[in-house]
């Protein structure tokens, strides 16, 4: 259900009135026809665009717009890196009862071995997951070397540090890690620093 108004179109989604541009509501349509699933970025612009050539600029400032519109609180839109994008009820479509929440914008999923970061869904690798839970089950104690390699990729063969610290590159760009939340430890290894540990 649509009106118009001076500054946009109102529609309402899930019992809620939101007041878009009207890009922004073309994208809104396309996400809410497949509530909880997930969109790419290519069927996006084929159904709002349809044959004119854009940028993913184009689309992200559309979906900016959106959530800022949305807020965060019943429903939002997720971003799920590489792939595209979800209109999501809170986090019901997620298994909480196999997450662990480090902070509001920071949620580890367990089951689907997934970060939620900012709203964001980024998947991880069996190591790097693997990584990551080692860390959060040991906050604020520096882990070595030594200590990664054997209960991370638990091999008689000790992991060259240089293979280990690959992995923490990789993982802190998925951690967008603006919060030092792994810390180096310079000459033995790391320390995943948790707030109010």
């Amino acid at each position: 259900m649509k009106s118009e108004t001076l500054n946009g179109v109102v529609e309402k989604i899930e019992n809620n009135e939101y007041c878009f541009t009207h890009k922004e509501l073309a994208i809104a349509r396309v996400l809410a026809e497949n509530y909880g699933q997930i969109v790419s970025y290519q069927e996006i612009f084929r159904k709002v665009w349809q044959d004119t050539t854009v940028r993913m600029n184009n689309l992200t400032v559309g979906i900016c717009g959106m959530r800022q519109k949305m807020g965060e609180d019943k429903i939002y839109v997720a971003s799920v890196t590489g792939a595209g994008y979800a209109l999501k009820n809170g986090r019901t479509t997620i298994n909480t009862s196999k997450s662990i929440t480090i902070e509001e914008r920071f949620i580890i999923h367990s089951g689907t071995h997934e970060i939620e970061i900012n709203y964001n869904i980024k998947a991880l690798s069996r190591k790097e997951f693997g990584l990551l839970t080692y860390f959060v089950q040991n906050p604020n104690n520096t882990l070595t070397y030594a200590d990664i390699s054997l209960n991370v990729w638990d091999e008689k063969i000790l992991l060259k540090e240089q293979s280990i610290r690959r992995y923490v590159v990789k993982l802190r760009r998925k951690l967008e890690d603006r919060k030092g939340y792994i810390v180096s430890v310079i000459g033995s290894g790391y320390r995943f620093e948790r707030k109010g540990s």
